[in-house]
Formats: structure tokens, C-alpha cells, sequence
């Protein structure tokens, strides 16, 4: 459960280096309510997928 206070909603995330451990953080902050945007400048990012999961 996220509090309140750091809910994401109407707001836009944008992940760069999302192929690495930073894009790790992606799922938290859909389940925050944010939209997100992964941007990598590395095409064949070992991390980078074309979807997450549905949460």
C-alpha cells in the first residue's frame, strides 16, 4: 500500500539508463500510480523489455 503522500497519479516517470538497475524501479512506481517511460541508450540492454508485467 502506497501512502497517500507519495502517490505518482497524473505524473510521469522517466526512467533513464532503464536497462540497468535503475529500471528495477519501474513496477513501484506503476504500483505508485505513475506512468512510466524506460529510455536506454543501449540497444541490447541486458535489463530493457518491451512490457512490464501487469501489476
Amino acid at each position: 500500500m502506497i501512502p497517500d503522500r507519495f502517490r505518482l497519479t497524473d505524473q510521469v516517470a522517466v526512467i533513464t539508463g532503464a536497462g540497468r538497475g535503475i529500471g528495477a524501479a519501474a513496477p513501484s512506481l506503476l504500483e505508485a500510480g505513475g506512468s512510466i517511460v524506460e529510455v536506454d541508450a543501449c540497444l541490447q540492454a541486458p535489463n530493457l523489455e518491451p512490457g512490464l508485467p501487469d501489476l
